[in-house]
């Protein structure tokens, strides 16, 4: 990811008292690289949803899509503020990185054609995507796709243990 945080601050109360605030480009590569996700969203009666999905940055931003009959869909549609989770599996190297955001629809065909282009770059072929009246479609069906707009994010820096927060200017 590519937008630059408007504020970086570590939380000493978690971690090693000589860890040190990442720096964002190496948590926004960590979320770019991770091959799955965890998105959270929340349902119309408040309670946390959450699944596993594919993304890929493009232009300053982490992008998912969904069918539209999914719940994550349902869930985007009534609250679009939601997770996005990635991380490394190792318990002691790399980062873990927790993503909130607005999620924002992503209809222009331009755009649209761009993020088809980086879906088979980070996936292969079988996840190419036709593009149909402003969104995705893989032979399943509509699917929406939807930039997500950083708010903040924490780093968990597994080799010091330290936890960085980044904050996002509207």
């Amino acid at each position: 990811m590519t937008r630059e945080p408007s504020s970086t601050r570590i939380d000493p109360r978690f971690g090693a008292p000589a860890a040190e605030a990442l720096q964002w480009a190496v948590a926004a590569d960590a979320l770019a690289r991770a091959g799955t996700y965890f998105l959270v969203t929340v349902r119309a009666d408040g309670t946390p949803h959450a699944t596993t999905v594919l993304a890929v940055q493009h232009d300053g931003a982490m992008h998912i899509c969904t069918g539209v009959r999914e719940q994550k869909y349902v869930n985007l549609q009534a609250h679009p503020r939601c997770s996005l989770l990635a991380g490394n599996g190792a318990m002691d190297t790399g980062v873990d990185v927790a993503l909130e955001a607005t999620a924002r629809r992503v209809g222009d065909d331009a755009t649209l054609a761009a993020l088809v282009e980086a879906w088979v770059a980070k996936y292969g072929e079988i996840w190419r995507f036709e593009i149909v009246d402003g969104a995705f479609d893989g032979g399943g069906g509509r699917a929406e796709v939807f930039r997500l707009e950083p708010v903040r994010a924490f780093g968990f820096a597994k080799d010091i243990a330290g936890q960085t927060t980044w904050d996002f200017a509207d």
